[in-house]
């Protein structure tokens, strides 16, 4: 077979690779469509419990309490440099105040929740991968 060694019997005619520009879906039945497949070296299988299944399908939160600290700080921001750079009112500086304040907090509790989901669901990730053992 020389350099086709990588190719079954069905992809090959008189020793060569078969190539089709046909469509599969107008294959009528019963016939063998062509395919080329390129050759995987190894496969790992992670044997998971039906929980961890529904655990990786469901994803992780991680994500939203990211964003969410990305906006607050967004806004923290935004607040911090309007009361460094303007002149207003006594109440409104209280109100900027507060607004600014409360931002820095919401920002920095949802980035820590971030950081701590994200951690668990590497870990749970890492759980599953070490259950293949290295030969």
């Amino acid at each position: 077979m020389g350099d086709y060694e990588n190719y079954t019997e069905s992809e090959l005619l008189d020793g060569s690779p078969v190539h089709s520009t046909r469509n599969p879906h107008d294959a009528t039945e019963g016939e063998r469509i062509p395919v080329r497949r390129g050759g995987v070296t190894e496969v790992c299988v992670y044997d998971v419990f039906e929980y961890e299944l529904e655990t990786l399908i469901s994803g992780s939160d991680d994500n939203i309490w990211l964003n969410f600290a990305i906006g607050f700080a967004s806004i923290f921001v935004s607040f911090l440099i309007s009361l460094l750079t303007t002149t207003m009112s006594d109440r409104l500086f209280t109100l900027f105040t507060v607004i600014t304040v409360c931002c820095a907090i919401a920002a920095v509790v949802t980035f820590v929740m971030w950081k701590r989901t994200h951690k668990k669901h590497r870990q749970f990730i890492n759980k599953i991968k070490g259950r293949l053992k290295v030969e």
